[in-house]
């Protein structure tokens, strides 16, 4: 790929380690997850100038740091170009996947857990398992969440059916109310 502005190539390179385990039923699965990783990626080529400033002062202070703190782990996974960016990645998965983005999000809470809180992983860093546990289960979660409901309105969202349902169900007693002139009225006290 090219860069018009400054005749600059940027080349995204993915490193895929395939277990001796490794079928090929799993093509699909593993499909699914590289192309969220380039959705992820491309995310960030297509960020203004604005939101990557602030990104990689974010990311700087997060890599500072070192991974190692409650507040690095914060300062990456909060950005908001990396909440656009893996949503967007989430999203592409889940599509190719077929399965609920809010399950997609909780499979990758769940990679992110199995990770940041391995016994290996906990004796080198300053937080505990339940900081984590708690960043990645609530903050994180609903950061994603909150972005998807804002930008991806085709993503499939928990309970999204019922609160759907509850809307039409609504709309359909307004329709159907015709005020009295009682309404206002208040028992005396």
């Amino acid at each position: 790929m090219g860069d018009d502005e400054g005749g600059r190539q940027r080349m995204i390179v993915i490193d895929v380690a395939l277990s001796d385990a490794f079928t090929r039923d799993d093509l699909s699965l593993l499909n699914a997850r590289v192309k969220s990783t380039i959705t992820h990626e491309l995310t960030h080529g297509g960020q203004g100038e604005d939101i990557l400033a602030i990104s990689g002062n974010a990311q700087k202070e997060a890599f500072r740091l070192g991974m190692k703190t409650s507040e690095g782990i914060r300062s990456y996974y909060l950005d908001p170009a990396e909440v656009e960016a893996f949503a967007r990645g989430m999203y592409k998965q889940a599509k190719m996947t077929k399965t609920p983005f809010h399950e997609m999000v909780s499979t990758e809470i769940d990679r992110n857990l199995a990770y940041y809180t391995h016994p290996k992983e906990l004796e080198r860093v300053e937080f505990s398992e339940q900081e984590v546990r708690s960043f990645f289960e609530d903050d994180y979660r609903q950061a994603l969440l909150d972005y998807a409901r804002k930008n991806l309105p085709a993503a499939v969202l928990e309970n999204q059916d019922f609160i759907s349902s509850l809307r039409e169900m609504i709309k359909e007693e307004m329709e159907e109310w015709k005020p009295t002139g009682e309404e206002m009225m208040f028992p005396a006290i």
